[in-house]
């Protein structure tokens, strides 16, 4: 099956996978197939593009309905090591938690409306003589008594 693959950046490209084949087999084709240097298969994410669901690597591509949806988004994570997480009280956030974070906020924002009196959960702002339906004139109908 093709698959096709989108970075953050926009570029988009297509590899040649089986249903069976893992998100950690599907991360080292792209390492494979784009190069090392630019994808290694140790730093990447993949996203389905249609759920936004950030995919496991133990997964297969049929687990995660990829026939239906064949569309993923790949992020690169830092090349640093990430520390590991032990059972202690601390309170930071992990490093690849912090990364899924700030990918999944990129995705959403450029689904974001682009009407400036509509806010992220698709309600009106509070705006100043700005009605339901967004006209003023009916605003000042219901402020002011008819003459």
């Amino acid at each position: 099956m093709k698959i096709s693959v989108k970075t953050l950046k926009g570029d988009r490209f297509e590899i040649e996978a089986s249903p069976n084949d893992t998100v950690a087999d599907v991360k080292k084709l792209i390492e494979t197939s784009q190069g090392s240097d630019k994808f290694p298969a140790a730093n990447l994410l993949l996203v389905q593009q249609i759920t936004g669901k950030f995919l496991a690597d133990e997964t297969t591509l049929e687990d995660n309905n990829a026939a239906e949806y064949p569309c993923f988004t790949v992020l690169t994570t830092m090349n640093r090591p990430v520390p590991a997480i032990t059972g202690g009280t601390s309170s930071a956030v992990p490093e690849t938690l912090s990364l899924q974070i700030q990918a999944l906020w990129a995705i959403l924002r450029t689904r974001r409306s682009s009407n400036p009196a509509v806010d992220s959960h698709g309600s009106r702002n509070n705006m100043p003589g700005v009605d339901a339906v967004g006209s003023p004139e009916a605003s000042r109908r219901l402020t002011r008594p008819n003459e």
